[in-house]
């Protein structure tokens, strides 16, 4: 009897095994595909979009964890305004206690109407809530990132929500507003448990006047020097720097063992698949190219996730991040501005560089991919690897070059930018 009852529980361990290895199986072999081999309306397509996304480096991110960051955020309350810009851990805090009431704004209903310089201006002496941002997004992508739903595609860099429940944006065509019902009384912010500084508007302050735009944050206590930079170039080609070819690949769904040749008398080594390829050269550029739409790399098509650009953005973000850590990158790639043709159903997503949560400015872009009908058609990248040099450079105060600034149209911001030694230095410039 007791020999009976040893049999049927190793009988019944090994039902249990086999019966778990026939998910684990198909896991195994789905992660093993690739996309191409998954045709796109089969019911095995939407299984390998929802359990392979870490094998292309396709991920689906939340809303509280955008593309990209506010350089700059600050809350006014009770008259006082408090505020940070340019430092990544303190933007985050702020953030994190803010972003969902400025989410819930931009989800609600309402058309936008142009508001002129004076209306912004008295609006922008009520408490509110502020975040400027360093490139220009469409509003229905800054919702999903703040953790809300809109379809309203307006392209703006800034977004200050006021006492009142009057959301204002800045647009190419100046300052739009709309009414919500997003009022100070819902608020639960306590600004004592934010690591921040006393600022100011330049509306606050008539010395200003005409000078600059009103909705610069000019602050009590500036950032006075920030740190130089040098800048080298990740070498793919050689493997003792620190850098990952195989990663690199990987990033692109290419591996070792894929046909290659050389050009530019072996500066560049181009990898070969049926309808794509990658040039990686020894001066840091990566450009990948599908030559028909079957090289392409797909993006989610799963109804689950309607939202077409937000998918896109994810995508994009993903294989920026890949090729980041496969170059030993530790800067932040944010993205900066997304180009749209309806027409022929493309995107075009350029990214930019942070350090320090200061953006680099650079003669090419960091990182500029096409999206055509739903696949990865190209990727270019100008890879730059910056590094701390142990100098600081001065940088003017805020008032200081808000005072000299003669246009109402730009606000200050603060960039790196290359000098005649070849260092990044930072420093304000006037942005509209």
């Amino acid at each position: 009897m007791n020999e009976q009852k040893r049999n049927r529980i190793k009988n019944l361990i090994l039902l249990v095994l086999f019966v778990a290895m026939i998910p684990l199986t198909g896991l195994a072999w789905l992660s093993y595909l690739d996309t191409s081999s998954v045709p796109e309306d089969s019911i095995f397509a939407v299984l390998y979009q929802k359990v392979t996304y870490g094998v292309s480096g396709f991920e689906i991110r939340t809303g509280n964890n955008p593309a990209a960051m506010p350089t700059q955020i600050a809350i006014k309350k009770d008259g006082v305004m408090n505020g940070v810009q340019y430092h990544e851990a303190s933007v985050a805090v702020f953030y994190e206690s803010i972003y969902q009431t400025m989410g819930q704004a931009l989800e609600e209903n309402g058309e936008f109407q142009s508001a002129d310089t004076y209306e912004i201006s008295q609006s922008l002496k009520l408490d509110g809530i502020y975040l400027s941002y360093e490139g220009s997004f469409p509003i229905s992508l800054l919702s999903n990132w703040l953790g809300t739903d809109s379809d309203e595609m307006i392209t703006t860099d800034v977004l200050w929500l006021d006492q009142e429940g009057t959301l204002y944006i800045h647009t190419m065509t100046g300052f739009q507003k709309k009414k919500t019902n997003i009022t100070i009384e819902k608020w639960d912010i306590d600004i004592t448990k934010l690591p921040s500084n006393i600022c100011m508007f330049v509306a606050d302050n008539s010395e200003f006047d005409n000078k600059i735009r009103p909705d610069t944050l000019l602050f009590d206590k500036d950032m006075l020097q920030a740190e130089q930079l040098s800048v080298s170039v990740p070498d793919f080609l050689y493997a003792q720097n620190g850098t990952s070819l195989t990663n690199l690949l990987s990033a692109f769904s290419y591996d070792l063992y894929v046909n290659r040749y050389e050009e530019n008398q072996g500066q560049t080594m181009v990898f070969v698949e049926d309808y794509s390829t990658l040039h990686v050269s020894k001066d840091g550029t990566v450009v990948f190219s599908a030559s028909a739409s079957e090289g392409g790399i797909n993006v989610s098509s799963d109804p689950e996730y309607a939202d077409e650009l937000t998918v896109q953005t994810d995508l994009a973000v993903s294989l920026v991040r890949d090729v980041q850590n496969s170059m030993g990158d530790t800067s932040e790639a944010m993205l900066y501005a997304i180009s749209q043709d309806d027409e022929q159903n493309t995107s075009v997503f350029t990214f930019i560089q942070c350090v320090g949560g200061i953006p680099v400015q650079t003669d090419k872009p960091f990182a500029q991919l096409v999206i055509h009908e739903n696949k990865l058609i190209e990727a270019r990248f100008s890879l730059k690897l910056f590094s701390f040099t142990g100098t600081q450079t001065p940088l003017i105060p805020s008032k200081q070059a808000a005072a000299v600034s003669n246009n109402e149209l730009f606000r200050l911001m603060i960039v790196y930018t290359q000098n005649e030694q070849m260092n990044f230095t930072a420093q304000c410039v006037y942005k509209f």
